[in-house]
């Protein structure tokens, strides 16, 4: 009977002695995907960074006014005389010159 204990001891040993080198390496290489996970979410941390205080460079007010004086000059306030009520507005069969038919 002690033989048969003593093999089956030894089974047990080996197979928790293989379970645990598995579960060794199995935790080596998740630690190894966690670390290049890190130091993929610090990258993308400092490519925001960057993004933010290009953002906040690019939207300086004094930068900006001088973009709209230059490109947007052209632009005036609306004049009363330019807003009209939707009654005023043509019809799309007037605009395009056909009789207002029913369009399907």
């Amino acid at each position: 009977m002690s033989r048969q204990a003593t093999v089956i001891l030894a089974l047990l040993f080996a197979g928790a002695s293989l379970g645990l080198y598995q579960i060794k390496y199995k935790i080596q290489s998740l630690k190894q995907d966690l670390a290049g996970i890190q130091d993929e979410v610090w990258i993308e941390q400092d490519s925001v960074h960057v993004l933010e205080a290009e953002w906040a460079y690019l939207n300086r007010p004094q930068r900006l006014a001088q973009l709209s004086d230059k490109y947007l000059s052209f632009l005036r306030p609306v004049s009363p005389s330019q807003i009209v009520s939707f009654d005023a507005l043509p019809l799309r069969a007037d605009r395009e010159g056909r009789s207002p038919e029913i369009q399907r």
